[in-house]
């Protein structure tokens, strides 16, 4: 929830997104432990989040 950990999660997920031998690396370490890392996450703050999903005008009230 804090704007830190936001913006180290949004910088990994497109640094991987766009750096293919970074993300084999991470995906060689992950295979370990029988994850991997596909690029198919969004990663958004949670007031993005409440905005766009729980807002108002989302619930119709």
């Amino acid at each position: 929830m804090c704007n830190g950990c936001y913006a180290t999660l949004a910088d990994t997920n497109r640094i991987l997104r766009e750096d293919d031998e970074t993300k084999a690396g991470v995906n060689e370490k992950l295979s370990e432990i029988g994850k991997g890392f596909t690029g198919n996450i969004e990663v958004r703050h949670i007031v993005e989040y409440l905005v766009r999903e729980v807002s108002p005008e989302k619930s119709g009230t």
